[in-house]
């Protein structure tokens, strides 16, 4: 196991009205900050992003932005997360998501008590 359990990668355009729910539902995630790495593209925004950034990523310890001045694309976004990348596990997140809580620490450690490298899980979409 490496220091870093597990590195969630973020890519976003133009996220500002979504990410403050995305980012709360993260801060709901338990005691798995100090070994989680939040990777955060930003996938050349032109509304408040930078600023929604700026807010939340001081609550988190370990909190990169990659910062793109023109949009490159979803799958270019998530390649230049997975390069900077340092956890055993990869999750990725899209900025409009958001998780139940606890259910990170829950794969975490459904991963490490089955010993297994990959471990998917099924989604709900919510609209209203």
């Amino acid at each position: 196991m490496t220091k870093t359990d597990l590195s969630i990668i973020i890519p976003a355009k133009n996220g500002a009205p979504y990410l403050p729910t995305m980012f709360g539902s993260l801060l709901q995630q338990g005691d798995i900050w100090q070994r989680s790495q939040l990777i955060f593209v930003n996938d050349g925004s032109t509304d408040d992003t930078p600023r929604v950034l700026d807010e939340f990523g001081e609550k988190f310890p370990h909190f990169d932005v990659i910062t793109n001045p023109e949009a490159g694309g979803l799958a270019n976004a998530r390649n230049q997360g997975l390069k900077a990348a340092v956890g055993e596990h990869i999750a990725f997140l899209d900025g409009d998501d958001w998780l139940a809580p606890d259910h990170l620490p829950t794969l975490l450690d459904a991963a490490h008590r089955l010993d297994v490298d990959f471990i998917r899980c099924d989604h709900t979409p919510v609209e209203g």
